[in-house]
C-alpha cells in the first residue's frame, strides 16, 4: 500500500508523463517528406515519397533534394496543408486548381537547363474554389527559381516574400499581410501577365520593390497576347514603398503600372524607366495611381514608343528622358517640373496635358518647326523658375506666372493653339528667344494676356534673331498698374499690336510699341495712363476708347500717321512727338487733348499749304491744348519743290476747347544754306506758325551767331545736335548725324566759314 507522500508524488508525475507521451507522438507525426521519383507526379502518390506515404499536414516537404528527383513538378490532387516546402533542382509544386496551405515557410532555389529547356524550381499557384488559393508564412525565391501566380489565383503571405535572385510571375493576386518592416523584397525579377497582376499590402510590412541592390534586376510589365486581346499590367495597393525605387522598370505599349500607395512613391537617380513600343498594337505605356517623385531616366525602345504618366508627377532635377524618332511622352496628371534634361529626336513630342508647374528644366528638340516635334504645355500651367528650350516649346493651355520666370528658347510659341491661350502674369516673365512662334508663322500672339499685380509683374520679350526683330499681338493684352505709381508691364523688343490693348491705372511700356490698323486701345478710366518710353507709332486705322492718356516720356518718341484719331484719349508729350509716319512726312492728327511739358518737343513738318497732307496739324476734341517745351520746324521734301515765303501762316494746332501756355522759344529752320525764322502765334483756339524771314547762314562755325568763333559755339552746336534739331544740320543733307559734327568742326577749326 502506497503512503500518502507516494500517492502525491504519483499524481504530480501523471501530467508530466502525459505531456511527454503527447510530445513523442507529435514528433513522430511531423517528419520530413522528400519526393523520390524521377520527373513529375501527383502529391497523392504514396510511393513517390520517402519515407513512403502521402505527406501529412505537419510534415516538412522537400522536392528536388534526392538523387532521383529533378526537373519536374508535383501536382496536388486535393486541398492540402503542410508545415513547410523546399523546392530545388528544377522541381515545382503545382497547386493544380486546389488550395495549398503552408503553416510555415516556402523556399525555392535553382534553375536547370536540359536540352535548351528551362526548369525553374519553385511554386505554381492555380486558381481553386477557395478564396485564398495558396497561403504561406515566408517565401524565399533565389538563384533564378520562380513563384508563379496563374489564372487569377491568389497567393497570400503572412510574413515576408524575398525574391533573392529569383523570379515572380503574376497573373492574379499577391496578398501581403505581414507586419514586419517589409512584406516583399524584390532582389530579382517581378513580372506581370497579360491578364493583370495585383499586389495588396494590408499588413504594416512595406513593399521593397528594388531590394538591397540598386539597379540589379528589372520590374517587367511588357507582355502582350499575340492577337492583341491582352496586355500586361501591375496594380499595387498599399501604404508606401519601403524606400526609393532604384531598379529598372520596363513597361510595354498598352500595358500599365498602377501604384495606389497612400504616401506616394519615388523613382531614384539610378533607376531607368524603359518605354517599349509595340508597332503591331501601338498604344501608351502607362504609369497610373499615386503621386510619383521621378528622379531617374526614361529610355524609349522600338518604333513609335508612347509613354504616359496619368498620376501626379514631380520631375526632379536629375530626371532625364531620351525620345527617339516618332516617340511621345505624355504627362496627364498634375505635374511639377523641377528640372531635368529631355532630348527629342525627329518627330518626337513631350506633352504636358494636365495641370503643370514649371520650375526648371532643359529641353532639346529636333528643330523649331512644329511637324518635326516639340514640347507642348497643353494644360493649365504655372510658371515659376527658369526653363531652357534648345528648339521649340509651345504654351497652349492657360498659363499663370506665379514667380520670377525666365524662358530661354530658340522658339517659344506663346499661343500654340491660337485664340485659346490665356496668360496671367503676376510676376516677372522674361522670354529670351529667337521667335515667340513656331518657324514659318508670323511671330504672332493671338490669345489673351493679362499683366497685373505687384510692381515686379511684367512681360519682357527679348528677341535674339536679326530677322525677327519684333513680335505681334492679334489677341488681347490687359495691362493694369497702380493708381498712383507707374508699373512697367511691357518691356524688351518692339511689340506691334493689331489686337486689343486694355489699360487700367498707371502703366509703363519701355519697349517700342506700334498701335496698328485694326487695333483697339481702351483706357478703362479717365485716370488710366499708358507711358511710352521707347519709339512708338500710331497707325491711322488704330482705334481708341475711353478718356485716359497716352504719355510720351522724356526718353520716348512718337510718330502718328495721317488721320490718326485718338478720340477721347489725351496725348501728353514729355519727349518728342512727330506727326507723320516718319520725320518729314506731314500728318493731321486728332487727340482728345494735347499737353506738352517743359521737357517735350513738338516736331512740325511743312512741305506745302494743305494741312495734313503737306503740313502737320494737331486737332483736339474734348480737351484743351496745353503748351510748354520746344518746337522745331522741318521743311519737308514732298517732291513739289515747295518754298515758303515770309508772311506765310500755318495753323499747326486747332483746339476748340482752348489753348494754354506757350512754347519756350520761336523756332528756326536751317535748310538749303538758309535760315528760316518763325514766330509762333497763339490765340484762343489755334496755334499758328508765321514765317518771318529767310536769310543765308552767316557762318556755321559761329553757331551762336555772336560774331566770334570760340568754345561757346561748340556748346551751342552740341546742345541742338543732341536733340536732333534741324539747325544742327550743318552739312545741309536733311539729317542730323555724325556728318554734321565733322562739318561743324571743319569750319570751327579753320577759324572761319568753309
Amino acid at each position: 500500500m502506497l503512503s500518502p507522500d507516494a500517492i502525491t508524488r504519483s499524481r504530480r508525475l501523471i501530467p508530466c508523463a502525459a505531456a511527454l507521451i503527447a510530445l513523442t507522438a507529435g514528433s513522430a507525426q511531423a517528419i520530413n517528406k522528400s519526393w523520390n521519383v524521377a520527373g513529375s507526379g501527383t502529391w497523392s502518390t504514396a510511393s513517390a515519397w520517402t519515407p513512403a506515404g502521402v505527406p501529412a499536414a505537419a510534415d516538412a516537404i522537400f522536392i528536388g533534394n534526392t538523387a532521383a528527383s529533378a526537373n519536374g513538378s508535383v501536382r496536388l490532387t486535393a486541398n492540402t496543408t503542410a508545415a513547410s516546402l523546399t523546392a530545388s533542382d528544377g522541381m515545382t509544386l503545382d497547386t493544380n486548381g486546389f488550395s495549398f496551405t503552408l503553416t510555415g515557410d516556402l523556399t525555392a532555389t535553382g534553375y536547370n537547363i536540359v536540352n535548351n529547356i528551362g526548369y525553374p524550381s519553385g511554386l505554381r499557384v492555380e486558381q481553386s474554389p477557395a478564396a485564398i488559393d495558396c497561403q504561406v508564412r515566408n517565401i524565399t525565391v533565389s538563384d533564378n527559381a520562380r513563384a508563379d501566380i496563374h489564372g487569377g489565383s491568389t497567393l497570400r503571405a503572412t510574413g515576408l516574400i524575398h525574391l533573392d535572385g529569383g523570379h515572380m510571375y503574376g497573373d492574379g493576386v499577391l496578398s501581403l499581410t505581414g507586419n514586419g518592416a517589409r512584406s516583399l523584397i524584390v532582389d530579382g525579377v517581378l513580372q506581370s501577365s497579360t491578364n493583370g497582376f495585383t499586389i495588396t499590402q494590408t499588413g504594416t510590412g512595406l513593399i521593397d520593390l528594388d531590394g538591397s541592390v540598386a539597379g540589379d534586376r528589372a520590374l517587367g510589365i511588357a507582355g502582350y497576347m499575340m492577337n492583341g486581346t491582352g496586355f500586361a499590367s501591375l496594380t499595387i495597393f498599399g501604404t508606401a514603398l519601403f524606400d526609393t525605387f532604384d531598379d529598372d522598370l520596363w513597361i510595354g505599349g498598352n500595358s500599365f503600372l498602377a501604384m495606389n500607395l497612400n504616401e506616394g512613391w519615388a523613382i531614384g537617380p539610378s533607376a531607368e524607366l524603359v518605354i517599349y513600343g509595340n508597332s503591331q498594337y501601338p498604344g501608351p505605356a502607362q504609369i497610373n495611381g499615386s503621386a510619383l517623385q521621378f528622379n531617374g531616366s526614361i529610355r524609349f525602345i522600338s518604333s513609335n514608343a508612347h509613354g504616359q504618366f496619368n498620376c501626379p508627377l514631380t520631375l526632379g532635377t536629375s530626371a532625364s528622358a531620351t525620345l527617339t524618332e516618332n516617340d511621345v511622352l505624355e504627362c496627364n496628371g498634375t505635374t511639377i517640373i523641377q528640372g531635368g534634361l529631355y532630348t527629342l529626336e525627329h518627330n518626337a513630342y513631350i506633352n504636358f496635358d494636365g495641370p503643370t508647374t514649371v520650375q526648371g528644366g532643359w529641353f532639346q528638340t529636333y528643330s523649331t518647326t512644329q511637324t518635326d516635334g516639340m514640347v507642348n504645355f497643353r494644360g493649365p500651367t504655372q510658371w515659376n523658375g527658369s526653363l531652357t528650350v534648345n528648339g521649340l516649346a509651345s504654351q497652349s493651355g492657360n498659363a499663370t506666372v506665379i514667380g520670377t520666370t525666365t524662358i530661354n528658347a530658340a522658339a517659344f510659341d506663346l499661343d500654340g493653339t491660337p485664340g485659346s491661350t490665356n496668360w496671367t502674369i503676376n510676376a516677372a516673365l522674361t522670354i529670351n528667344a529667337h521667335m515667340v512662334d513656331a518657324a514659318g508663322f508670323n511671330n504672332d500672339f493671338g490669345g489673351v494676356m493679362t499683366i497685373a499685380g505687384s510692381l515686379p509683374a511684367r512681360l519682357t520679350v527679348n528677341l535674339l534673331s536679326q530677322s525677327q526683330t519684333y513680335w505681334r499681338s492679334s489677341g488681347t493684352i490687359n495691362v493694369t498698374g497702380d493708381a498712383n505709381l507707374y508699373f512697367t508691364r511691357l518691356a524688351g523688343s518692339p511689340l506691334w499690336n493689331y489686337g486689343n490693348l486694355n489699360v487700367t491705372n498707371r502703366v509703363l511700356a519701355t519697349c517700342d510699341l506700334r498701335l496698328l490698323s485694326g487695333s483697339t486701345t481702351t483706357f478703362t478710366s479717365g485716370t488710366s495712363i499708358l507711358r511710352l518710353s521707347g519709339q512708338s507709332y500710331i497707325a491711322s486705322g488704330a482705334s481708341f476708347a475711353g478718356t485716359g492718356t497716352l504719355y510720351v516720356t522724356t526718353t520716348g518718341r512718337m510718330n502718328a500717321a495721317h488721320n490718326t484719331n485718338l478720340a477721347g484719349v489725351g496725348l501728353t508729350n514729355e519727349g518728342v512727338f512727330d506727326p507723320g509716319n516718319t520725320p518729314g512726312t506731314p500728318a493731321a492728327v486728332s487727340v482728345g487733348r494735347f499737353t506738352q511739358t517743359a521737357n517735350g518737343r513738338l516736331d512740325i513738318d511743312i512741305g506745302g499749304y494743305a494741312f495734313g497732307t503737306q503740313y502737320d496739324r494737331i486737332t483736339t476734341g474734348s480737351g484743351p491744348a496745353t503748351l510748354a517745351g520746344d518746337i522745331s520746324v522741318r521743311l519737308a521734301d514732298l517732291g513739289n519743290s515747295f518754298q515758303p515765303n515770309p508772311g506765310d501762316l500755318f495753323t499747326i494746332i486747332h483746339s476748340p476747347s482752348g489753348v494754354a501756355g506757350t512754347f519756350a522759344a520761336n523756332p528756326q529752320t536751317i535748310a538749303n544754306g538758309l535760315i528760316y525764322t518763325w514766330t509762333v502765334l497763339y490765340n484762343a483756339t489755334n496755334v499758328r506758325l508765321r514765317l518771318d524771314s529767310i536769310t543765308p547762314i552767316p557762318c556755321p562755325a559761329d553757331f551762336n551767331q555772336d560774331g566770334g568763333i570760340d568754345g561757346a559755339d561748340v556748346d551751342a552746336f552740341f546742345e541742338v545736335w543732341e536733340q536732333g534739331i534741324s539747325t544742327a544740320d550743318v552739312n545741309d543733307d536733311g539729317g542730323v548725324d555724325g556728318a554734321d559734327v565733322d562739318a561743324f568742326f571743319d569750319a570751327w577749326e579753320a577759324g572761319g566759314c568753309v
